[in-house]
C-alpha cells in the first residue's frame, strides 16, 4: 500500500483524517501534523522549472495547476545554500 508520508516528520505513521473541499486529509499518528497529499513537486523542482526551464510564474501556474500566489509563495520558500 502507498502510504502517504508526513511532509514534517517523514513519518509513515498516517491515517485518514476526513475530506476537506472534496480532498482527503490525513493525520500523522507521531507528530499531529494534518495534511492533504501534496500533489505539487517538491520546492526545489519548481525552482528548477523557473529557472532552467525559463518558465513564468504564470506559465507555472498553469502548467502545475495551482495558483500564481501558491507557485511565487513556493519560489520564496527555497533556500539554495
Amino acid at each position: 500500500m502507498n502510504k502517504s508520508k508526513c511532509p514534517i516528520c517523514h513519518s509513515e505513521h498516517t491515517k485518514k483524517n476526513g475530506r476537506r473541499n472534496g480532498v482527503q486529509t490525513y493525520k500523522c499518528a507521531d507528530c499531529g501534523y494534518q495534511f492533504r497529499n501534496n500533489r505539487l513537486p517538491s520546492d526545489y523542482v519548481i525552482w528548477q522549472m523557473y529557472q532552467e526551464n525559463k518558465q513564468t510564474i504564470k506559465e507555472l501556474s498553469r502548467t502545475l495547476g495551482a495558483s500564481e500566489s501558491t507557485i511565487k509563495r513556493r519560489l520564496q520558500n527555497i533556500d539554495l545554500e
